[in-house]
This record gives C-alpha cells, structure tokens and sequence, in this order.
C-alpha cells in the first residue's frame, strides 16, 4: 500500500524493484519516511536501495536480513599490479596536457577555468554523454550555468565521454591511449555525490574510479595526480583544540557514516597509499564550497543552498552558533591551481577551509535582516518543523535529504575551538599570493542578490513585491 502511494502505480507485486517501477533517491527517501510513520519503526533510506523490493523490505523489518555489511578497510587496498611509472611527471607550468574529471560540477567549472587561465595545457575533461558532441554541449551548458562560458578558450578544451564507475574511466581505446601519452597531471575531482545513497551503490564511481585514474597515471607517461577529497574524512572531535590538522591521518570509526564520506574516506585512502608506493600525488580537502565572488552564483541545488531555502519556505532557522566550514569556489579552485603549481605540493595534503568562517547564527541573522523572513528557534523545534513540513510540502526543499536530519545527527555544541585546522595552507597560499578573501558584507550581498534572480525564492520575491 505505501509502494502504490509513493509511486503512484496501482499494483505492486512483492518481487518487483522499486527502482524499476520508478523510483529514485526522492521517491526512495519519501518511502522511508512513509514507512517510519506508518509502521512506528526505524526504516532509515540506506534500506530501500539495499533491499529494493517488497519481499526483502519485508524480511528486513521482521529480521531476516541484517544491514549490508561492508568492509572499508579492505576497499582502502591498493592493488599488486598498480605501480608508478620510474620517471617523474612534468611540472605544471611545463605540462602540454592535463585531464580534468568531474568538470561539469560547480567546483569543476572553476578548476577548468583557473588550469586554462594558469597553464598553457589543453584540458581533457571526462564527461558522461552519448559522444564527445554530446559531451561538449553538455560542459559548455553547465558553463553558462555559473557564468564562466566567456572566460574560457575552447579551442583548449577537449570533452570526451566516460565514466568514473567503469573500466579504464568509461573511455574507448583511442582516447585512453591519447591521453595516457600526452597528459602530464590528472585533477580527479568528479565523484558521485549523494548523501542519501548507501556506500555500495557510490563506490564504483568514487572508489573504483579512484583507483582507474591511478591505473592511467601509470601507463605510458607519469602523470600527477592531483585528487580532490573533503573535510566530511574526519568524524568524532579533533585531539586539540585547533582542529584536525593537514597531517592528521582519517581515522575509521563508528561515526563514518553516510555512504559518500564512506567512499571518499576509502579513496582519499587509496590516494595516499599510492603516494607511499611512489605516485606523485597531492590531496585538497576543501570545505562545504560556496558561492563565487565575482558574481555571488552559487550551486543551487548544493546542501547549503537547500538548507537556506528550507529555512526560507518554514520562516524558521536553527538557533546555533556552529561554524560553517565553508569556502568560496574561486578561492577554492585558485588554491588548487596554485598549490598544484607550487614545488612544495608533491605528497601533501591541504585542507581548504576558511580560517574564519562565519557561525550559522552569523549567516542567517544576516539574511533575515537582508530580505529573507526568519525566525530563530532551538535546534530540536527546527528538525521537528522539518519533518512536519516534509509531510506536507511536495516542493520542500529539504524533503530528499529527511533522513539527514535526526536528533542524534545534528551537533547543536557552539565549541568554536572543533573543526578543522588550516593555517599550515593559508600561510602557503598567502606566500602566493592566494589566500582567501572574507566574508563581508560586499559577498553576502552579491550571494543575496543572485540567489534571488536564480528563482529559487520567487515566493519571497513576490512578498516583498507586495509589500512595497
């Protein structure tokens, strides 16, 4: 009966596939909180893709299956036959080409941008399409999406079609063998990102796929690999007060949870398990990314950009003086850029945050005097209201990431001592010259502004049209 509500079919059979009745990740986190309020039990969403049919959802409840169980630390082992090549990879500045993956995402668009105003290298970026035709209309979309098309050479670029979660990245022998002899640096920075899915379903394209572009860096040219992680490695308090540090190890432990911090901690794993093994490698940890600062454009479709809009369409945000560890894009990508450039980059790891950062109190209380209806109210009132709006606003914006928001998952603690450490990366970057810019009042405003000419808060917009 819930199946049938959810996705709107009137028969459901108890071995047919969720998924192939047409089901997704919204649909998916829908029946789980349908589940949850109907049958007064745990259901979390990690379920409905681990057992898609009736049948297994059923033995699940009563027992008969127990939770996916998977083994990271084994996934973290690099295998035999993956070794670098004797030679060591040109510098940067001397390479004639460089593979880009992940392109077509927010930060992506920014590093393609900032390796071809950096470098004179071309850029082969690694898109999932039909054909390279495909492949190019789709990159220059998302270009003209954040407002990046005119500042790009395309006569640079080349988009070919592949695939992180398949053999040698999805790419046909000609392409691999092209690129394999002629790129000098790899910035592997696409990954599937979905915080709902479970580990096994993003493991092909962020583990696997990890370990294919190690594959590529070793055959017929070296090549640096430039590997793009995040914050989310680390779980549970920092040892000192200052944060985690740059050279602090990611440890597995029971608070690694959520299948894409999973699959990132193993890859970030793998990459520097291929250091130890002699590959040329680096790591950047960037924090939540956040809107650029020419323009304020933003990722509206990013967690920050649907917590802000989830707030706005309650007229309620949490009372919490929480750091948001965040970045700008551009700042980001120009630090990639300019780290990867440095001497010193080689096996180094980077964390990408602002020294800085605002608190959440911060943030919002400047939105709520800037246009955007706000009321503060405690942390718990909040999540409540959460789950009360899911119930009843199809276009909430939070409603596909329910699951995210419980009780035991939210850290209401205002330690403004936790987090993560930087300072080792800001000196360097401040040595060249590229060291992060504050968020003041001139950014919030541009952020302001784009995010209400993007249309996302066309029902704020309209009120405020009214009052005036």
């Amino acid at each position: 009966e819930i199946w049938r509500e959810v996705l709107g079919v009137e028969q459901v059979g108890i071995k047919d596939d969720f998924f192939e009745l047409g089901g997704h990740s919204l649909l998916a986190t829908q029946l789980a909180f349908a589940c949850e309020k109907r049958l007064q039990k745990k259901f979390p969403v990690k379920t409905v893709f681990e057992n898609p049919t009736v049948a297994q959802q059923t033995a699940w409840l009563a027992g008969d299956i127990s939770d996916t169980n998977i083994n990271l630390l084994a996934d973290t082992q690099l295998g035999g036959d993956i070794y670098p090549l004797p030679t060591k990879p040109l510098p940067l500045d001397q390479s004639r080409a460089i593979m880009l993956t992940g392109a077509t995402g927010f930060l992506g668009a920014f590093l393609l941008v900032e390796l071809l105003e950096k470098t004179d290298a071309n850029v082969y970026c690694l898109v999932r399409a039909e054909d390279e035709t495909q492949a190019t209309a789709r990159l220059q979309t998302q270009l003209r999406r954040y407002e990046l098309y005119d500042r790009v050479e395309w006569t640079r670029v080349i988009a070919v079609c592949g695939d992180l979660g398949v053999e040698r990245l999805g790419l046909n022998g000609e392409r691999y063998r092209e690129i394999s002899a002629n790129a000098d640096a790899i910035f592997h920075n696409g990954a599937l990102v979905n915080f709902v899915q479970p580990y096994g379903l993003l493991k092909p394209a962020n583990v696997l796929g990890s370990v294919e572009v190690l594959r590529i860096a070793a055959t017929e040219r070296p090549k640096a690999i430039h590997y793009v992680s995040t914050l989310s490695v680390f779980t549970g308090k920092p040892g000192t007060p200052t944060g985690f540090a740059e050279t602090d190890e990611p440890l597995l432990n029971e608070g690694l949870t959520g299948g894409y911090a999973q699959s990132k901690w193993v890859a970030e794993a793998i990459v520097r398990s291929a250091g130890n093994r002699g590959f040329f490698t680096t790591i950047y940890r960037p924090a939540t990314v956040a809107g650029d600062r020419r323009n304020g454009v933003w990722n509206t479709d990013d967690f920050l950009c649907r917590i802000l809009k989830g707030c706005v369409q309650m007229g309620l945000a949490p009372d919490s003086d929480a750091k948001l560890e965040m970045a700008t894009v551009d700042d980001i990508s120009r630090a990639i850029v300019a780290l990867a450039k440095a001497d010193c980059a080689e096996n180094r790891i980077f964390h990408l945050n602002h020294p800085k950062p605002p608190t959440a109190n911060a943030l919002l209380d400047w939105f709520a005097a800037n246009d955007f209806p706000l009321c503060k109210v405690p942390m718990p009132e909040w999540i409540n209201a959460i789950h009360n709006t899911a119930e009843t606003k199809e276009d909430f914006a939070l409603r596909p990431l329910i699951s995210l928001f419980t009780d035991e998952q939210i850290d209401t603690s205002s330690n403004v001592d936790s987090g993560y450490a930087c300072l080792s990366t800001q000196y360097l970057l401040q040595s060249l010259g590229t060291e992060f810019g504050e968020f003041d009042e001139t950014l919030l405003r541009r952020y302001r502004d784009y995010l209400f000419s993007s249309g996302i808060f066309d029902v704020i917009e309209e009120e405020i049209t009214e009052e005036n």
